[in-house]
């Protein structure tokens, strides 16, 4: 691996950030754009994300070009055995991506297909944030993810002060197209939603975050009962059956939105919401990127615990075996995050929903 001194990089002019994926981590990644458009304002910030994660990107005007890797298509392509048409459009995007010239290439995943991105494009100094999988050996610096901070991203913003670009408040960065905000109001309407509502984001990737499914329909009633609230329940397709149950335990005072928005759907009926609940996905993480009045419930990981919003509260608790992410070992108990209690997220609720 080589490694490069600060004072030998000098000031780009094409940067290139790779992030393939997924809501949470782009979000997280997206300060990274207006940071560094103020460094160096001059320079075109490039974009590598995954097609699934466009809407979070397309219009962000801080972003000069947004590379989409069509992942699912070539995965498609490869099922079938479609070699030359996989072959040609993985020269396609390679040609592009290479033409750019890059002089930075910031690869923020840090895996091997990430990292594949960055070697690919060449580029002059690529960076990588916690790189592993081999993809280490492409870069002239790795830059550690651990961190005593305990800001929002704050490995994104220890790359920036690795890259001796000042992070600033670092805001959040995400921009959304009419069409979803059209899209968002078009729900709101199919549900009869004309006041203030909240929204639930209680769907992930792994069991061990999420918090006791019959808690949802309670803090429903809760909401309705105290502030007029309807509730919106957020998901993919995938989830829009436990999503449903939830609505129907609420009688009435929670909707199922699961699998009827895209993901920018999704993201524009948050920025109008009055109130955001979640588990640690990206959808509550897009809550205090529109600087909504959120409440987070982590246990088994904690990607923060100061989300830099007054109006924003995490709920956490650390135990001996946390945060286990990905290796619970309390035999599917999940008791850090069976301890939350509706009325503790009440109490959360009033202090930033006033």
């Amino acid at each position: 691996m080589r490694h490069h001194s600060r004072s030998a990089v000098t000031a780009p002019q094409r940067i290139l950030i790779i992030r393939l994926s997924a809501i949470g981590d782009i979000v997280f990644a997206s300060g990274m754009v207006p940071a560094l458009k103020t460094r160096y304002p001059d320079a075109a910030i490039d974009w590598v994300v995954e097609e699934s994660y466009r809407d979070l990107l397309q219009v962000n005007p801080g972003v000069d070009k947004l590379h989409l890797w069509p992942r699912r298509r070539w995965g498609k392509l490869w099922r079938e055995r479609q070699w030359p048409v996989l072959i040609g459009e993985m020269q396609a995007l390679i040609r592009q991506l290479r033409a750019r010239r890059y002089d930075w290439i910031l690869d923020t995943q840090g895996l091997l297909k990430s990292g594949l991105f960055a070697r690919l494009a060449r580029g002059e100094f690529r960076v990588g944030l916690g790189s592993r999988e081999g993809s280490q050996w492409w870069m002239a610096r790795v830059v550690s993810r651990k961190t005593r901070d305990r800001r929002i991203a704050s490995e994104y913003l220890q790359l920036l002060r690795e890259l001796d670009v000042a992070p600033g408040d670092y805001p959040l960065d995400i921009h959304l197209s009419p069409e979803h905000q059209k899209e968002a109001e078009d729900t709101l309407r199919f549900f009869n939603i004309n006041t203030p509502y909240a929204v639930f984001c209680p769907f992930t990737t792994r069991p061990q975050k999420h918090w006791r499914q019959a808690r949802w329909p309670r803090l429903a009633t809760s909401l309705q009962s105290r502030w007029g609230l309807s509730c919106l329940v957020l998901g993919s397709a995938d989830e829009k059956q436990t999503a449903q149950e939830i609505a129907i335990q609420s009688q009435d005072a929670c909707f199922s939105a699961a699998g009827l928005t895209s993901i920018g759907g999704s993201a524009a009926l948050i920025r109008q919401a009055t109130l955001v609940i979640g588990v640690d996905t990206g959808m509550t993480h897009l809550g205090i990127a529109f600087r909504r009045p959120t409440v987070a419930l982590f246990g088994a990981t904690r990607p923060y615990l100061d989300p830099v919003f007054d109006k924003a509260r995490v709920l956490y608790r650390p135990r001996d075996c946390s945060p286990c992410r990905k290796r619970p070992i309390c035999g599917g108990r999940f008791d850090c995050m069976e301890e939350w209690q509706v009325n503790d997220v009440i109490a959360a609720i009033s202090q930033v929903n006033h």
